[in-house]
């Protein structure tokens, strides 16, 4: 073991997690353990690795090479319940509903001896959670949050088209992350906050430290974009019961989902969020130039800089009109070179994920299981704070509509509720007793 911010212990197994492995271990004194809950899915990691014996992350792109590499962790936990109490960093690589449930499931000795949580990819709410969580079991732990994921990975596949959960493939960086600390000292005075900073220097990602929590969890982009695209009739049965003739994520009707309804919902949703943003003490979100300048950017001939900058100002019908040029402009990539016949590089033909069926029960993917989660979130903390979402209530209802008559579908939209209610009883500060009920099942051996 090494000194207390060298011993890291990465809880996750998916390919972010994966990714950040590779990148962790660039350092060379870093001890890295990694842990997950016990599942079918952790089964298959534990035997791929031991069939391949290390982590493996590919680059799509040359531009991309920093991210590649391999790695052997030093520590592999079948169980939470083994983890031994000897690492004072916890990365939490899991879905942002998890966070808490992964502490739970931690022996108190582990809890003890951490110092930092770092969370890849929060939602709206999940630092002051865990802060609020941690102060309550009586711990001291600066909660580093990311505004979200740094880049687009996903698993490698074999030969049989199955997943191999060990070899991951980045496919893309974003341009900048947001992060915030729960410590009051300036982040560039602890080692781990330059550690981070050095790692996205490395991989070339652009980073702000912000004051305040909720403005970091603000600048999700995904927050605003997938539950309007994707919690509908036309993306919930892509994804449920895929059509003979393709369709794609990010396309216009009938190629994909994209309508002046769907954008309609989309603006009505950022208005949501940015109302509860604002009550939280956050920063709100200019969208379009949030969609322009940190993700996929277009052409000044498609959509002019004053209107970008002008966008939170202008009138609701403008708003939807100049979202919907910025996804009919990026349905090429406006700044590749064309081909011979004229065509440019179709940015858009982003397939839709596929349910995947597990012990007679249809699963649905990340997306939109996780978009699903954050509404019902989203509606949580709107109650909390007494603020109107409309459009937040009107995806949860469209979505429990397409659900009626579809049993084999594995999501229950009363344990949603019941599990953004208990996260959200941090979220204030002033959390109620804990209960037996809301600790993990003990490790089956």
């Amino acid at each position: 073991m090494q000194s207390d911010t060298e011993n890291v212990l990465l809880f996750g197994s998916g390919p972010a997690a994966m990714q950040l492995a590779v990148l962790l271990k660039q350092t060379p004194s870093l001890y890295l353990g990694i842990a997950n809950r016990p599942s079918e899915n952790w089964l298959r990691w534990q035997e791929s690795y031991i069939r391949h014996g290390c982590i493996l992350s590919e680059a799509a792109k040359p531009a991309l090479s920093a991210l590649s590499g391999y790695v052997q962790v030093n520590r592999n936990y079948a169980c939470p319940e083994h983890i031994e109490p000897v690492w004072q960093t916890l990365i939490l690589a899991v879905p942002a509903d998890a966070y808490l449930s992964v502490l739970r499931s931690l022996p108190e000795q582990v809890l003890i001896s951490l110092r930092r949580v770092i969370l890849l990819s929060p939602s709206l709410g999940s630092q002051q959670i865990i802060r609020h969580w941690s102060e309550s079991q009586g711990l001291s732990l600066d909660v580093i949050g990311f505004s979200t994921y740094f880049a687009a990975t996903k698993c490698q596949t074999n030969a049989n088209g199955s997943r191999i959960p060990t070899h991951v493939i980045t496919k893309a960086i974003k341009k900048k992350v947001y992060l915030s600390s729960s410590q009051n000292n300036h982040p560039a005075q602890t080692i781990w906050h330059r550690r981070i900073e050095t790692m996205l220097d490395n991989i070339g990602v652009g980073y702000a430290w912000l004051n305040d929590s909720i403005s970091v969890e603000a600048r999700n982009i995904t927050s605003y974009v997938h539950p309007a695209l994707f919690i509908n009739d036309f993306s919930l049965e892509a994804i449920t019961q895929p059509p003979a003739i393709p369709v794609y994520l990010y396309k216009l009707f009938p190629e994909g989902p994209i309508t002046a309804a769907v954008i309609r919902r989309l603006v009505d949703l950022w208005r949501d969020i940015s109302v509860i943003v604002s009550v939280l003490g956050g920063e709100r979100v200019n969208l379009l130039q949030f969609l322009n300048d940190d993700n996929y950017p277009v052409r000044a001939e498609s959509i002019p800089r004053e209107k970008i900058d002008q966008f939170t100002d202008l009138s609701a019908i403008e708003q939807e009109y100049l979202i919907y040029i910025r996804y009919s402009a990026i349905l090429i990539d406006p700044f590749s070179t064309p081909d011979e016949t004229g065509r440019y590089f179709d940015f858009s033909a982003v397939p839709f994920p596929r349910a995947q069926v597990e012990s007679g029960q249809r699963m649905l993917p990340r997306i939109p299981a996780e978009d699903i989660r954050l509404l019902y979130r989203l509606r949580e903390i709107a109650r909390v704070i007494h603020v109107e979402t409309p459009t937040v209530s009107e995806l949860i209802h469209d979505f429990e509509t397409w659900l009626q008559n579809k049993p084999d579908i594995a999501i229950n939209p009363d344990v949603l509720t019941r599990e953004a209610r208990q996260d959200l009883t941090y979220l204030s500060g002033h959390p109620a007793a804990e209960t037996n009920s809301v600790k993990e099942p003990a490790c089956d051996e």
